[in-house]
């Protein structure tokens, strides 16, 4: 005859400003079940992974960050997830689950264009980070054989996907650096995860920059 419940806000998690320093500025938003965050090139708009609703499917929303509005941005029954913006800020790529299992797709920002598939593939694809001269899309993907690797998706007519990185451990969140020359990742060859740079596109060097075990690398804007 004991109701046990819990209170507190619900809503999940809410997004916060902070800066170099690691001092926390303002929020951002309502709270809510949010995922990955992608902040476009001009920084005045965040694409952010929502789950919610009547299904309870993942999808992407678009957040004004100036006025303070948030926008759906996809309508998958499923799941859509893992924003990357193009480095013009005119389009989003992202995971979808349109077929069945994760592929890459593509959609124009602003009004209201189609989503298209840009690579189907068997097991999970998920994009991390897009070339600045917009010729390049990293992804990674999961492999039976070798776990999680990272991948090269060309834009151009020859649309052929290619392995970058590519070894028994796993290699994850793969970004690229301002001037497109460099890749930094996560990888636990050391037996943790800690975060790389490589050359873009190879062959060339690759160097570990953390000591003390690093995740979801981001560039700064001058790429330092």
């Amino acid at each position: 005859g004991i109701l046990a419940f819990r209170s507190g806000e619900a809503g999940g998690g809410r997004l916060v400003w902070v800066d170099r320093e690691g001092e926390k500025g303002e929020t951002v938003g309502e709270p809510a079940n949010i995922e990955a965050t992608a902040l476009s090139p001009d920084g005045r708009w965040l694409a952010l992974t929502q789950s919610g609703g009547s299904s309870g499917a993942r999808n992407i929303w678009i957040r004004d960050l100036l006025r303070g509005v948030t926008s759906r941005f996809t309508f998958n029954e499923d799941d859509d997830f893992n924003p990357v913006w193009s480095p013009d800020g005119s389009r989003i790529a992202f995971s979808s689950m349109r077929d069945g299992q994760p592929d890459i797709a593509v959609k124009a920002v602003g009004g209201t264009g189609e989503v298209e598939v840009l690579l189907e593939a068997e097991g999970i694809q998920s994009p991390s980070s897009w070339s600045p001269d917009g010729k390049h899309l990293l992804y990674f993907n999961l492999d039976p054989e070798t776990s999680w690797d990272i991948n090269v998706l060309p834009l151009d007519d020859d649309q052929t996907p290619r392995p970058f990185i590519k070894t028994p451990f796993v290699e994850l969140r793969s970004r690229f650096s301002p001037d497109g020359r460099w890749v930094a990742y996560q990888s636990n060859e050391s037996g943790r995860f800690e975060i790389y740079v490589q050359a873009f596109p190879g062959p060339g060097g690759k160097w570990q920059i953390s000591t003390a075990g690093g995740q979801e690398p981001q560039w700064g804007p001058k790429g330092t």
